[in-house]
């Protein structure tokens, strides 16, 4: 079966990521005689700024074209033909079950809980911190502390930092109520920098970590590349790029140029991990 051309693909989207889709061609300046496209990447947003800076150096041309909408939907994407890879940020076992969809490890991130370098605390046990972000713990008294409140901080929804945090160290359970949401990574390290009873938490790939602020080891293990790199760390995230059986044939040297060390440094350089 012949596979639909690049613009003539962004029709057959479902409502939702044709808007997507619409939306971003309009952003873009208009060209009387637009390049063609050769590949589209669509997916995690978390992913959009390294993917590009990856596709700028591959093809300088433009011939790669990297759209968001989230990694529910650039599999959806992928599933139907209408993009050549999706960007996967997301746990989703569900979705390996499709045999006709392969995952490509792109990078590893990771998540750091911190706290002001005042505090006494230096490590804390999964659970524990499970019931300190859920609420079930609320006073440093608990953890062997002063008897003082815990100043819990969290990121404003849709944070790929927060989301991570409910999927992956909540398992699913909602953050407590008394967390105050803040909009950014500088606004976590500021606060946290100044307050010695405050709790929160920063990605790898976020990680500019003050020298006010301690990482907390969690059970035992220290947050590192290294125990991120063995597994030991129990909070790590794998982003994948995922191809089809069908793919156009351009996706096979991307994803063998992307183990390249040019790719693995401009990986280094988000802050993400490089694994190969």
């Amino acid at each position: 079966m012949r596979r639909l051309g690049p613009v003539s693909r962004w029709w057959a989207l479902p409502l939702a990521l044709a808007l997507l889709a619409a939306l971003a061609l309009a952003a873009r300046p208009w060209r009387l005689r637009p390049a063609p496209v050769s590949l589209v990447i669509a997916g995690s947003s978390q992913l959009q700024a390294l993917l590009r800076d990856l596709a700028d150096d591959y093809d300088p041309g433009g011939g790669i074209v990297v759209e968001g909408g989230g990694s529910i939907a650039g599999l959806v994407a992928a599933q139907r033909g209408v993009v050549d890879l999706a960007a996967v940020s997301q746990t989703l076992p569900e979705w390996r079950d499709d045999m006709q969809s392969h995952y490509h490890l792109l990078a590893r991130n990771s998540i750091a809980f911190v706290v002001n370098r005042a505090s006494p605390l230096r490590a804390l046990s999964q659970r524990q911190l499970r019931d300190v972000l859920t609420g079930r713990i609320a006073n440093w008294r608990q953890l062997d502390g002063r008897d003082a409140p815990i100043r819990l901080l969290g990121r404003r929804e849709p944070s790929p930092t927060r989301q991570f945090v409910v999927e992956t160290v909540l398992a699913g359970r909602e953050p407590s109520w008394r967390a105050e949401t803040l909009d950014s990574a500088a606004q976590m390290t500021a606060e946290v920098a100044r307050d010695p009873l405050a709790l929160g938490y920063l990605s790898l790939q976020e990680a500019g970590v003050g020298a006010r602020l301690t990482l907390l080891t969690i059970d035992g293990v220290p947050f590192s590349r290294a125990t991120i790199l063995s597994g030991r760390y129990p909070y790590a995230q794998d982003l994948y790029l995922v191809s089809r059986d069908d793919a156009a044939p351009g996706v096979g040297p991307l994803l063998a140029w992307l183990k390249s060390p040019p790719a693995q440094e401009a990986i280094e350089r988000h802050q993400l991990i490089s694994v190969y």
